[in-house]
């Protein structure tokens, strides 16, 4: 049981992270939404969006030479 909490808290708080990139992206402050995705990734690594969303961003600056690789 407690692991099961800890992982629910653990993907409250990355869900949060993340929204905070969104927004930044939404406002055009991409490198804070990159921070922000990064930093999510690094909370919850199993997690698969923050790695997708930092992807598009990367892919909208046309940023090609980016490696998104799974700590």
């Amino acid at each position: 049981m407690t692991n099961f909490l800890s992982r629910f808290i653990k993907r409250c708080h990355s869900e949060k992270r993340n929204e905070v990139g969104r927004q930044q992206q939404n406002s055009g402050n991409m490198s804070a939404a990159v921070a922000a995705f990064k930093a999510t990734t690094k909370i919850d690594p199993g997690w698969s969006v923050p790695y997708y969303d930092l992807g598009l961003v990367y892919k909208y600056q046309c940023d090609w030479h980016q490696r998104l690789v799974r700590p």
